[in-house]
């Protein structure tokens, strides 16, 4: 899903007037002071910059004693931050808000951990003293209604959510195709249809009507799980930004993910990233005396990556005794994941696992899959390609060497 889901309030005169500056004094420096209920000593509690679309790396860290935790600092200006209590089992909750230069507290209680998932619930949320963050609670005060509109509609077609699920678990294509005709099976799609139509369109209008500052910019880069290229609501949205919006922090953000640079054209990142076995390998190492290397990044739990796999293993059927080399590497941040993956798949070629961050530090990666197809001579010539016009290009190159 593309969209998270959230609901639009218009923002409280009262609060601009404080966060313009008329009620309380500024401060140089931002001072949380934490309380956790719930987590034993020893809980790790970090800060990290977010809705970047970026790998950000961990600002600050610090450990829980007698569920107490504190974190000082300075801003330039206020930013959205992911606060993450992660117990020495694993086992985390994340916090999302505001940060600016001020005192604030922040409490929370320790919920029931997520069936199946190293992920537990806070709850009694309470976060005072960011006056910024109370106006990001109003801007994205649509998510509750949002929220409960697709609850709604799950639970309206449970019964045939359910019996899809089943059937692709059975894998059997004729009973699938089958049900598919039925009145059942369009409902739920027409309802799935006007759902997400309905999900844009307040997100469009939320983010259009926040264009004169970073607030715009922010909205949609926090409503977004991913944008690309040729993404023309985004392009259009950006386009319709005051200059002040654009410029800021979430403006230029926003547009590197939009207007990306491209790779194409340009020697290849060089890196070196283990295989399965702890062995480290090069991208030199690997291309050495292939006609071209088609580099596929993915993820164990990225749907659209696994899809692609019967596509690439008969393509490099076809083509391996040609010159055709295929490079895997893994961005997931477990290897536990990965290795179970890779028994499933049964991948041929070579596969690693982005150990360095290759992914987002060198090819400025945003989302997955993501092919990048080099040849002989180690210079990127695409790096948007997929299915079918990949394997023309692949073809192309081999024929022209």
């Amino acid at each position: 899903m593309r969209y998270l889901c959230f609901k639009y309030v218009n923002i409280s005169v009262v609060l601009i007037l404080l966060f313009i500056g008329g009620g309380c004094e500024k401060s140089d420096n931002y001072k949380i002071t934490g309380m956790l209920y719930g987590f034993a000593d020893n809980t790790k509690v970090s800060l990290t910059l977010a809705a970047t679309h970026q790998d950000e790396k961990k600002e600050m860290e610090t450990t829980v004693q007698d569920g107490k935790f504190t974190f000082v600092g300075k801003l330039v200006e206020p930013r959205y931050y992911m606060l993450t209590i992660e117990e020495p089992t694993g086992v985390r909750g994340t916090y999302g808000f505001m940060l600016e230069n001020s005192d604030i507290t922040f409490s929370a209680v320790r919920g029931e951990q997520q069936e199946g998932r190293p992920y537990v619930e806070l709850k009694d949320v309470q976060l005072k003293g960011s006056v910024t963050d109370q106006i990001f609670r109003e801007k994205m005060a649509f998510r509750e209604k949002l929220d409960q509109m697709f609850v709604d509609y799950r639970e309206a077609h449970a019964g045939t959510i359910k019996k899809i699920s089943e059937l692709r678990k059975n894998g059997d294509r004729k009973v699938i195709t089958d049900f598919m005709q039925t009145d059942d099976y369009k409902n739920l799609v027409k309802a799935e249809r006007e759902a997400f139509q309905t999900i844009e369109k307040v997100i469009h209008d939320s983010v259009a009507a926040n264009g004169d500052s970073f607030w715009g910019p922010l909205l949609l880069l926090n409503n977004r799980a991913y944008f690309s290229s040729n993404d023309t609501e985004a392009k259009e949205l950006f386009n319709g930004f005051s200059e002040e919006a654009k410029n800021s922090f979430y403006g230029q953000a926003l547009k590197k993910q939009i207007f990306p640079k491209t790779l194409k054209g340009k020697s290849v990142p060089e890196f070196s990233l283990p295989d399965r076995n702890e062995k480290v390998y090069s991208m030199k190492e690997l291309s050495k005396g292939k006609k071209c290397v088609l580099i596929d990044f993915w993820a164990s739990w990225c749907g659209p990556c696994r899809k692609s796999i019967p596509f690439l293993k008969k393509m490099y059927q076809d083509l391996v005794d040609q010159g055709l080399e295929i490079i895997s590497i893994s961005i997931d941040k477990s290897n536990a994941d990965w290795l179970k993956a890779l028994d499933e798949e049964q991948l041929p070629w070579p596969c690693l696992i982005d150990t360095e961050n290759v992914f987002a530090e060198k090819f400025d990666g945003r989302a997955i899959p993501m092919f990048i197809l080099v040849d002989e001579n180690g210079i990127v010539v695409e790096d948007n390609l997929r299915d079918q016009a990949l394997k023309n290009k692949i073809e192309e190159l081999i024929r022209n060497k």
